[in-house]
Formats: structure tokens, sequence, C-alpha cells
């Protein structure tokens, strides 16, 4: 199970800031199998955004660009299947844009 967070809600305008993934197993959460990285935006996070998620441009400052998060996030991922809470709608056309 994954989730993003990101400077807005237009995948063609912001940007990922955050990606955070746990792996499932029987019986819930495999909490040894956890993924969680900033990433670094090439514009800065708009003050609504910090009030609304809590990160702020200091949280990513030394934070991996989006190919190297995901990258790491896709090698977490493996050959697992993703989900997401409202992924089809939202996260999905993250991550399909800034893999583009």
């Amino acid at each position: 199970m994954f989730d993003l967070e990101t400077t807005g809600l237009s995948s063609r305008f912001d940007e990922i800031i955050q990606i955070a993934a746990v792996r499932l197993g029987p019986g819930g959460v495999v909490t040894a199998e956890v993924f969680a990285t900033f990433v670094r935006p090439e514009a800065t996070i708009p003050s609504f955004i910090t009030g609304l998620t809590g990160i702020s441009n200091r949280d990513v400052a030394n934070s991996p660009p989006v190919a190297a998060a995901l990258a790491a996030f896709s090698d977490f991922v493996g050959e697992s299947v993703l989900i997401a809470h409202n992924g089809h709608r939202f996260d999905a056309k993250f991550l399909t844009a800034a893999c583009e």
C-alpha cells in the first residue's frame, strides 16, 4: 500500500514531494518492510501545501530528485501489486507523469 504527497492536485503542473509505502502480508502490515522518502521538487512547496501536509521546503532540501526516488520505490515494490487510497484518480496519475 502506498501514498504520495504532492505540491498540488494537478499531475501535469505539480510534483511529488513524498512517497511512503508498506508491504502487506497475511494479517496486515509487515512492519519490517516499509519505504518512505521525501522528494526534492523543482519548484518550491506552496505554503498551503506545507500547512496541509506538514512538509516544508526545508524537509525536502537534501532529498533525492524524483527520478532517484522513483527508482528506489520501484526497487521496493518489485513484482508486488500496488494498492493506494484514491490511487486510480490521483496517485497513479502522478506516478505516470513523473515517469514520463
